[in-house]
């Protein structure tokens, strides 16, 4: 129905005997001001326009309403149709004490009326886009979060709708800006009923739907608009439409979702370089059983020696090191992304320099490829940006091929190679790399590993008796690194370390060992776990949280 519900009222008499009322004209709506005063800043605001700027002060009255069919010729061949108008009345204030001229007791004096109207064209009008109809002996009054006089919402406070409860249709009121229509608007964020369900919630609409569902306090489809957005973490950071519309909080919950599980170490076996090689595999250690499981298969490019792998957001990274096969084998700049949620690989941005043999480590949502074969230059990698860029190269002219690193306290340490008994430390926020004051002996360092605020060094020592894994620490201010355990091996083999909380599982060709990372006393487990299955090459762990299920066991 139409609106023809007039409001008067009188700033001269702020306080009355009963409030005014207003009466539609052709519906039995009612409604009731109960705050008198309406200024001419209130008024302008609602018309855009200065249309009584120099009229006089006095009492002000609005009303909304359909204004009457006027006969209009049709544009572009289309009718126009009856629109709703705004009327404004204004009359004169009278001293007190005295009567105006013409104004009968009890009956509204004379004044000024100000219609304005607007136009549209349309080939059609729906029925569903129309204002709800109110029932009569309906009450229009807000409870929640709403001026009563003005009937704007408040915007720090808003009313939530029951789940699962159909809430009859409230009547609109003029000047509310809350009227949600039945039909999406071009442009317009549409209702928490057009978002469908929370699993119909998907990459395209989950910016809209968290929008929405924190305006209206949808837990439930919130908490699916932000899964949706950890699920496709790297996408949501390079998006600046979805990521710049995300609070603090919320740009911290994302990564913690999407790393939210039980970690598992998983192990990159990445195959010789040979023409008809098989094809690299990628599995993980269940504890429970003490067995290996298979996720999927390598790219065909990560193959040979020189490759890098880090964990980050939950994503796997791998530089590959190089490309090709036989003669026509290069240095690569590439990097390659697997997605354990997604199960799936793609191509991140590539390097700006080939590095085989780097180190890849992460550190304060950022990548870093340090060193490689003849390199002294460090690059980082931005995930929002999806670029990278050079960093403090390595001091001393070193190149980290055969170099160990590991981020500890905010920092990154490298060690070992052409360093032997120094100890480098890179500080991010002033991109600047120091010499640490530990100093340690002069063997080689097969894995630098962080845990629990200190370093971990692990070094492969061959004797007359046999070969034996030895383990130092120290912390990053410390001067001296020192001993705290030893394990022997069965044959002179490779080793390769990742830390699994306060765990740290050391592999190897027909060995896996695991390391008690305690700050008090540190030692190695006396039980020996089952090995990697039939390596077919190089062994590259990293710690990766997977979803259940899916998998089978590692193929010969």
């Amino acid at each position: 129905p139409a609106l023809g519900c007039t409001f008067p009222w009188s700033p001269a008499h702020p306080k009355h005997s009963a409030p005014p009322e207003a009466s539609c004209q052709l519906c039995p709506l009612k409604v009731t001001l109960s705050q008198p005063g309406l200024s001419r800043q209130i008024i302008n605001r609602l018309l855009g326009i200065p249309a009584w700027k120099n009229a006089p002060a006095g009492a002000l009255g609005l009303a909304l309403g359909h204004a009457p069919a006027r006969e209009a010729a049709p544009v572009g061949g289309r009718a126009a149709a009856p629109v709703p108008g705004l009327q404004v009345l204004q009359e004169p204030l009278a001293s007190p004490g005295k009567n105006p001229a013409g104004r009968a007791a009890g009956k509204p004096g004379w004044g000024w009326v100000y219609d304005y109207f607007v136009q549209s064209t349309s080939e059609a009008v729906s029925r569903r886009t129309s204002l709800p109809f109110v029932p009569a002996r309906t009450s229009c009054s807000r409870t929640q979060g709403e001026n009563p006089a003005l009937e704007i919402p408040d915007p720090d406070t808003s009313s939530v709708p029951q789940e699962g409860r159909e809430n009859p249709p409230e009547p609109p009121s003029p000047g509310w800006k809350g009227i949600t229509p039945q039909l999406p608007l071009p442009g317009e964020v549409p209702s928490p009923s057009q978002v469908l369900q929370p699993s119909q919630v998907h990459l395209g609409n989950c910016s809209e739907v968290l929008h929405v569902a924190k305006a209206r306090q949808l837990r439930a489809l919130r908490d699916a608009a932000l899964q949706v957005m950890s699920t496709h973490l790297l996408q949501v950071l390079r998006s600046p439409a979805i990521y710049n519309h995300l609070n603090a909080g919320e740009r911290e919950l994302l990564p913690a979702l999407r790393s939210r599980g039980r970690p598992r170490l998983v192990v990159a076996d990445v195959p010789p370089a040979q023409p008809g090689h098989r094809r690299g595999r990628l599995c993980y250690y269940d504890e429970e059983a003490d067995c290996w499981c298979q996720l999927c298969q390598l790219p065909a490019e990560v193959s040979g020696r020189g490759c890098a792998v880090c964990s980050m957001f939950n994503y796997l990274f791998v530089a590959p090191g190089w490309e090709g096969a036989g003669r026509a084998r290069s240095p690569s700049r590439r990097v390659l992304c697997y997605d354990p949620l997604g199960d799936s690989w793609s191509d991140i941005c590539p390097l700006r320099q080939a590095r085989p043999h780097c180190q890849l480590l992460a550190l304060d949502g950022h990548l870093y490829a340090i060193g490689g074969e003849c390199l002294a230059t460090v690059e980082r990698y931005d995930p929002r940006r999806d670029l990278w860029a050079f960093a403090a190269a390595l001091p001393r002219d070193t190149f980290a091929v055969a170099h160990a690193a590991a981020a500890c306290h905010g920092d990154i340490f490298v060690t070992g190679g052409t360093l032997r008994s120094l100890l480098l430390r890179y500080d991010a926020r002033g991109d600047s790399w120091a010499t640490s004051p530990a100093v340690g002996d002069q063997e080689g360092t097969a894995a630098l590993v962080s845990a629990h605020g200190f370093l971990y060094r692990f070094q492969l020592r061959r004797g007359v008796g046999g070969s034996e894994v030895a383990v130092s620490r120290c912390s990053g201010s410390a001067r001296l690194w020192y001993g705290c355990g030893s394990h022997p091996l069965p044959e002179p083999a490779g080793l390769c370390c990742a830390a699994l909380g306060g765990l740290i599982h050391c592999l190897g060709r027909g060995f896996h060992l695991r390391f008690l990372a305690d700050p008090g006393a540190p030692r190695f487990g006396a039980k020996e776990l089952r090995p990697f299955p039939e390596p077919h090459g190089s062994l590259l762990p990293a710690v990766l949280v997977l979803p259940e299920g899916g998998t089978e066991p590692p193929r010969p």
